[in-house]
């Protein structure tokens, strides 16, 4: 009974998963998972993988093959090597009818992976990724061995999953959201007093979720920034309109969650903001026609993913996009900000209408986390859903340095004034 309780409590179980899934685009030349040769049955034969293994496809579009003028493979060709068309490689570098591959001679046509198979991967616009190099696509229904729900010291809702990988390895992931993230600024009113206002006028949450059904929407947005069209340079968000975050290991491998993509998507340099050059005089009627463009080829791009690079389950994708097109937020004479700007989110937590964000109660949502590695072309997506019993607090929790010296010099936020006041 002891080594039970020792065990069940290094193992914390806050949270159940339900309908989750991962899929990881293992990048086969510059992720140190393949390098280390750690999970090597990522590169077995399909009937050999051990029990549990996570599904493999293998990829092989990034132009590498058989070098005639060399008489050799291409270093990292992830392709098939024996002429064979094995239904786990999609690509290939075996062309029918041209001679000079010596895994292609005596073959038939039906047997003979062709180019035309990566087509599609070659004719992506915004998920480019697949074209850049072989990946090993693995996917599995998540099974968590411990998951820590905790609110930290800054009032930080933090959720962690574990899955266990073959070889000993571990897959973790991990996301942050902030329960009451509410950007504000100081101004005056039209007497001079200091009041306190939300940035754009709104809650940003409440706009964001407008569309949501009974959820609270938090877009893991930590990192974003637009491209200022004057001279390119980007211009990144403040901390303070950072709603989330998530970060990922795989195995050695480590990712951080990929944040909003800003564009106007137009393509019109001279007119790119609410089709203005006057931003006094935006044309909605035209913006408006952007928007409804922007969530077909949104669609489009999806299906990047979905389809292409197959994050989808017997027919069913577990990709989209969310668009927010800042039509709320009030136009400004300059091109920072968001306003005149469409946002498209990959990555967002959803809870549950009637949350608490309080130690000891319950949380219940949903998400979907897109993952960029930080040192390779990697991707992780992972999608489902959560119930947390209770939320624990952060054992190792500190105090708010800025709340403390606010306090300590009597230097209150906007000379004490609140929103509202």
């Amino acid at each position: 009974m002891l080594i039970f309780t020792l065990l069940t409590a290094c193992n914390p179980q806050d949270a159940v998963m339900t309908d989750s899934h991962w899929f990881t685009w293992i990048a086969a030349n510059s992720s140190n998972i393949t390098k280390n040769d750690v999970l090597t049955y990522m590169q077995d034969d399909v009937s050999q993988h051990p029990e549990g293994a996570p599904s493999v496809h293998t990829f092989e579009c990034s132009g590498r093959g058989w070098n005639r003028f060399q008489n050799r493979w291409d270093p990292g060709y992830l392709g098939p090597e024996d002429g064979s068309n094995p239904e786990n490689i999609t690509g290939g570098n075996c062309v029918c009818g041209e001679e000079g591959y010596p895994a292609c001679d005596a073959l038939d046509e039906t047997t003979r992976p062709v180019l035309a198979e990566c087509t599609d991967i070659q004719a992506a616009e915004f998920y480019t990724f697949l074209q850049n190099d072989g990946y090993y696509l693995l996917s599995q229904e998540l099974e968590s061995w411990r998951t820590e729900a905790l609110i930290n010291g800054e009032g930080d809702v933090q959720l962690t999953v574990h899955h266990a990988l073959p070889e000993g390895e571990d897959f973790r992931f991990h996301f942050s959201i902030k329960p009451n993230f509410q950007p504000t600024h100081c101004t005056t009113d039209e007497d001079g007093n200091a009041k306190v206002e939300y940035v754009d006028g709104a809650d940003w949450l409440s706009q964001w979720s407008e569309d949501e059904d009974g959820y609270t929407i938090y877009y893991l947005n930590a990192g974003s920034y637009q491209l200022d069209p004057s001279d390119a340079t980007p211009w990144y968000t403040i901390t303070d309109w950072s709603a989330g975050f998530g970060y990922a290991r795989f195995a050695g491998e480590e990712f951080t969650s990929i944040a909003t993509a800003y564009g106007n998507y137009d393509n019109d340099e001279a007119d790119n903001f609410m089709y203005a050059s006057n931003r006094s005089e935006p044309d909605y009627d035209a913006y408006n026609a952007t928007i409804a463009t922007l969530n077909e080829s949104s669609e489009r791009w999806e299906a990047e993913m979905t389809q292409t690079a197959m994050a989808s389950l017997d027919g069913t994708p577990y990709f989209e996009h969310k668009v927010e097109d800042n039509l709320w937020r009030p136009i400004n004479s300059t091109n920072t900000g968001f306003d005149g700007w469409f946002e498209i989110h990959s990555s967002w937590v959803r809870i549950k209408d009637g949350a608490t964000f309080e130690v000891d109660s319950p949380l219940e949502g949903d998400f979907q986390i897109a993952y960029q590695a930080l040192e390779s072309n990697s991707r992780i997506l992972v999608r489902g859903s959560f119930s947390i019993e209770a939320l624990r607090e952060d054992p190792w929790a500190y105090p708010i340095l800025e709340n403390d010296k606010r306090l300590e010099n009597e230097t209150d936020f906007c000379g004490g004034a609140t929103l509202g006041n």
